[in-house]
């Protein structure tokens, strides 16, 4: 436990004892020697495009310093000897961002030097403002359900909305004579029976935590941080603004990571739905697969078994909602001119000037 307060006499402590304060800022060119160096400490947040990608901490800072590559952040911490980075990215079609990396790198023996909660609080503080002023609303965390540094998360407001399971097979390989249903790849008209979908399956809560609109659910045309997107949907009585599940992949080069919605009126069909999607990552992917499950979709852990999926770990999903400032035009008409109250002296005032001696 590590409380905030504590948490800044460190630091004033800290600053005071070595004649100088920490410095956060933008990634540097300079960084880059550093950056290449193996972290002391680090920690990867597993979302859809950190685990079907290899992130590259290296990379990534040197594409934050291109001019045109706006969408991802990089923040360094460095007092003397020590470094500490935070990475995250914004989300497509929406005003939200990811943190996806945080990592430290040691001082010289012998001298003082803060703990990694508390380079990382700092860096995560530095981050959000730095999010809030770029009017992101807000910022999502996956962390591992025993990280040792959800305490740190919780003191900067961020909040447990939600926890799913990790599924991992090691091929996408289906079994003969497997039933299989067949999906019809995701077209323009889609995202809305999605998103209805969607709202129907989740808790009111997850719902309002996550802020996903219909446009979260539009596929981008060209791979995002070197992940690919792909979706497959299933109507009902062959209509399609009315959906019994949706299979959505991100096809990387380190993972095939895949995500379902289903009606629990059609549970019956998961099994099938999943086998669908392995055969179509059969042909373009050979590696490890994962699938990340819902807690409200928990009971179907037993499909998974069935098709050859392990569990390996739960996520507990954390948000922290920013403060975003609207400023409001205050509309005058300029014909009229500025309109100036005057004061005109009454006989009858009461208040009388004193004469000036």
């Amino acid at each position: 436990m590590i409380p905030v307060c504590n948490v800044a006499q460190r630091n004033r402590a800290y600053s005071s004892c070595n004649g100088e304060s920490g410095l956060i800022r933008p990634v540097r060119l300079v960084d880059s020697l550093e950056l290449r160096r193996t972290p002391y400490t680090y920690m990867l947040l597993g979302s859809e495009h950190v685990l079907a990608g290899n992130h590259r901490p290296l990379g990534f800072a040197l594409r934050c310093l291109m001019p045109f590559a706006q969408d991802r952040h990089t923040l360094v911490y460095h007092e003397r000897g020590l470094r500490g980075y935070v990475q995250g990215w914004y989300r497509l079609n929406s005003a939200d961002a990811d943190l996806v990396y945080l990592a430290s790198q040691p001082f010289r023996r012998g001298m003082r030097q803060p703990t990694d909660p508390d380079v990382w609080y700092r860096l995560l503080e530095a981050f959000v403002v730095r999010m809030g002023s770029r009017n992101i609303e807000r910022i999502f965390a996956p962390l591992a359900s025993n990280s040792p540094h959800l305490e740190v998360f919780r003191q900067l407001g961020f909040q447990s909305y939600a926890t799913r399971q990790v599924w991992r097979t090691l091929t996408p390989d289906v079994a003969e004579g497997s039933s299989i249903i067949v999906l019809r790849p995701q077209q323009r008209r889609d995202p809305h029976a999605i998103q209805r979908l969607y709202e129907a399956i989740t808790p009111a809560t997850v719902v309002r935590y996550e802020g996903r609109t219909s446009r979260s659910w539009q596929l981008p045309v060209v791979a995002r941080h070197g992940v690919r997107q792909r979706s497959w949907v299933l109507g009902r009585d062959g209509r399609d603004d009315i959906l019994r599940a949706a299979l959505h992949v991100w096809l990387g080069p380190h993972a095939a990571v895949m995500s379902l919605l289903i009606d629990p009126a059609e549970q019956r069909l998961a099994s099938s739905v999943i086998r669908f999607g392995m055969s179509q990552l059969a042909n373009a992917h050979q590696g490890v697969v994962y699938l990340l499950l819902p807690e409200y979709h928990g009971e179907l852990h037993h499909n998974l078994e069935e098709i050859g999926f392990e569990h390996i770990g739960d996520q507990r999903l954390t948000v922290k909602e920013l403060t975003v400032p609207l400023r409001n035009p205050l509309l005058r008409p300029v014909i009229e001119g500025t309109r100036e109250s005057v004061v005109n002296p009454s006989l009858s005032s009461s208040v009388q000037s004193e004469p000036c001696i």
